[in-house]
């Protein structure tokens, strides 16, 4: 009796391993970031006059938190995956 190849299974298993552990590393250093930058963001960018400038760096900023953080929940929780619905 065959099993398949073992070889495939194992190269998946480890695939998705390092996509999980990468997303999981990622969130991480970006939340890092975020905590120990935090104090300096407050002085630096709300205490001052609102500009054009102001607004880029925070949709930047928190932007990249909003994504990394889709990804990370998308890829540890996959039952809430959004499914695509083919329109005819």
């Amino acid at each position: 009796m065959s099993y398949g190849n073992n070889d495939s299974i194992l190269e998946g298993f480890f695939s998705e391993f390092y996509t999980t552990s990468s997303l999981v590393s990622i969130f991480a250093l970006a939340v890092y970031d975020y905590c120990i930058t935090f104090d300096q963001e407050v002085e630096k960018i709300w205490k001052r006059k609102f500009n054009i400038l102001t607004a880029v760096f925070l949709i930047n900023r928190y932007a990249t938190i909003i994504v990394v953080t889709g990804n990370a929940a998308f890829q540890l929780f996959p039952h809430t995956r959004l499914r695509l619905v083919e329109l005819s």
